[in-house]
């Protein structure tokens, strides 16, 4: 069976013809790029990176901004639990639990160079009084226990 004069197949027929016309050299390498940019899904044109650069920047500057809200809400709800008062329904006031681990209370800021020199010196005489107690070779947790009930500031 031959197809209609008018197909679709006349058409591109026709066309490819039109096609096979001399091309220049740089309308070749222009179809080439083109094809491949198809091919790699590349549309319109790729951003310098300064560009990229102020783009990233404008976002982390709206993110920012957009958490202010939740830090409102944040000082909202601590306003609130600091309304309620700090006492337990019962009448006792609350006191906040210790950390875990924590043997006393710190002493709020850090030693100087010479306070640490100090105590590290009474602490080495300390070690090797620890050392030559003889409860240290029977028991040498429990010694150290005793050296620190004695020696730390009791939590109470």
């Amino acid at each position: 069976m031959a197809a209609p004069p008018n197909s679709n197949v006349d058409k591109a027929d026709f066309e490819l013809s039109a096609a096979d016309l001399p091309l220049k050299k740089k309308d070749k390498l222009q179809l080439k790029h083109e094809a491949l940019l198809q091919r790699l899904g590349v549309t319109g044109m790729a951003y310098s990176k300064s560009h990229m650069k102020r783009a990233k920047r404008k976002e982390k500057e709206q993110l920012s901004t957009d958490l202010t809200a939740v830090n409102e809400a944040i000082t909202a709800i601590e306003e609130h639990r600091n309304s309620e008062g700090t006492t337990h329904k019962d009448g006792h006031p609350t006191i906040p639990a210790p950390r875990q681990g924590q043997i006393g209370e710190g002493q709020g800021r850090s030693l100087t160079s010479n306070q640490r020199k100090r105590t590290f010196a009474a602490e080495q005489l300390r070690h090797k009084l620890i050392m030559q107690d003889s409860n240290f070779v029977v028991n040498p947790f429990q010694t150290i226990r005793t050296h620190a009930q004695n020696t730390l500031i009791k939590h109470q």
